[in-house]
């Protein structure tokens, strides 16, 4: 199946679903027979609190902890320690690898976690430049340089969601992309 090609970051307040739009609109590809590449970023949580976050390769399924609050590191978010060399040994190469073995490629999330690498801006302006669709999220109020060039390129299209127009824009993505 022939996929449109388009560039859609997903913004929105924490809450309002962007990860859970992704991950419907990856099983409906997955249902169509498509191959999605890319990553996830799911949260870690321990007795109902947040405490870091995984990066999750969707071909493969390797997963890595990118940050956690008891992660002794140089780079800080927050309360989050930030592993730099899993977001470039796993977010890079899984970016590199769904340039060449996907249909359609997901990035959830361009965060400021992930902007610390400058690998891994590298790999997401590759991802924007190829000829395969992205749907990715990014920080509504991530002011990072590299995030606010990425939002103003050409067939970039940055679509804000909120949990009133969750079903709207999700239709509208299946849309774009098939």
């Amino acid at each position: 199946m022939q996929f449109r090609k388009a560039n859609i970051l997903l913004t929105g307040p924490p809450g309002s679903g962007k990860t859970r739009l992704i991950q419907k609109v990856v099983d409906d590809l997955k249902a169509l027979g498509a191959t999605v590449g890319g990553l996830l970023t799911p949260e870690i949580r321990a007795s109902g609190e947040r405490t870091g976050f995984y990066i999750v390769d969707l071909l493969t399924g390797e997963k890595g902890l990118m940050a956690d609050v008891g992660l002794g590191s140089e780079v800080k978010v927050g309360r989050y320690g930030v592993n730099l060399d899993v977001i470039r040994d796993i977010g890079v190469n899984t970016l590199h690898r769904a340039l060449t073995k996907s249909d359609i490629i997901v990035i959830d999330e361009i965060g400021k976690m992930e902007l610390y690498s400058e690998e891994f801006q590298e790999a997401v302006e590759r991802v924007l430049s190829s000829s395969k669709p992205l749907l990715g999220t990014i920080g509504e109020r991530l002011t990072h340089p590299f995030a606010t060039r990425i939002r103003s390129m050409p067939g970039v299209k940055v679509v804000t969601l909120t949990r009133s127009n969750w079903d709207r824009i999700y239709n509208e993505i299946k849309e774009m992309l098939f």
